[in-house]
């Protein structure tokens, strides 16, 4: 399962410095992901969750 990038970041006491940094792998994969479905034409949905089967739509929801 993804997590979103509104959901957090568990790191503890320290404070996650990687937001300003663009350096979150995670949050990249899905706003590439999101980008993908956005602007990939109408099969884009169908192609990305053959390759990634727990991605969810982000238009869908």
């Amino acid at each position: 399962m993804m997590m979103l990038a509104s959901e957090g970041v568990n790191s503890g006491d320290g404070i996650d410095y990687s937001q300003q940094k663009r350096e979150n792998i995670g949050d990249l994969i899905q706003e590439t992901l999101e980008a993908f479905e956005r602007y990939g034409g109408e099969d884009a949905f169908i192609n990305i969750k053959y390759m990634v089967p727990t991605y969810e739509s982000c238009l869908l929801n």
